[in-house]
């Protein structure tokens, strides 16, 4: 099925562009209007691929749309069906990367892999593509990253949601070069001081809302 959007470009000052995509609540910002173009048909194609995971077939965007930055409005279209969602079971995701599918799912917390849940757990194919493509993750780094998980996660005095998030910023830090590997020791810490400092946001924004209860008063 075809699904078309409108798309306003704006120049900045900077030379770069601006696309705002409308009904959809996004901007796009780029150094050609071409990768604004390229970028803004992704993300319809996110939006509508989402729509259709969850049983939603009529997804439109609204059209006759007029210029709110000074900019152009440009239609673009793209074809999506169920067809082309990219995406493969927790299964066969573990069969293209030679692993255990309870490793898969640990790789999905960690965002080494792309999820979609929708009444069942799915996974984003061009992420299992792009793990077997890129040499940074060798069987052995895969392998370490799947301990590294299991050991913080069965830790009873570790946030399970902070720990999937904190050891996903690790991860990728790692493949960047920023880090030399995986210390759970390190790893540990960081999590509890990121814990204790959600806390300590938390119990501010509490004192906060009984002093201003106490001046509403």
């Amino acid at each position: 099925m075809i699904y078309v959007c409108e798309l306003e470009i704006v120049e900045k000052p900077d030379g770069c562009f601006e696309g705002m995509l409308f009904g959809a609540d996004e901007t796009i910002k780029a150094s050609s209007t071409k990768q604004v173009l390229e970028r803004a048909v992704a993300l319809i194609q996110e939006e509508v691929t989402w729509d259709l995971l969850r049983g939603l077939w009529d997804t439109r965007f609204p059209l006759g749309n007029q210029p709110v930055a000074g900019g152009r409005v440009i239609t673009v279209a793209t074809d999506v069906t169920v067809d082309t969602i990219p995406m493969v079971t927790v299964g066969q995701a573990a069969a293209m990367l030679r692993m255990d599918p309870a490793d898969i799912e640990l790789l999905c917390d960690v965002h080494v892999l792309g999820l979609w849940s929708v009444g069942q757990t799915l996974v984003d194919r061009r992420s299992v593509e792009e793990v077997l493509s890129d040499s940074f993750f060798s069987p052995r780094t895969l392998s370490l990253i799947v301990s590294a998980a299991r050991a913080l996660f069965a830790d009873e005095g570790l946030n399970r949601t902070v720990a999937e998030e904190w050891l996903g910023d690790v991860v990728a830090e790692w493949r960047r070069g920023e880090r030399a590997g995986l210390r759970l020791d390190v790893i540990r810490r960081e999590i509890l001081d990121r814990m204790d400092g959600a806390d300590l946001l938390e119990a501010d924004i509490s004192a906060g809302d009984r002093r201003g209860d106490l001046v509403a008063g």
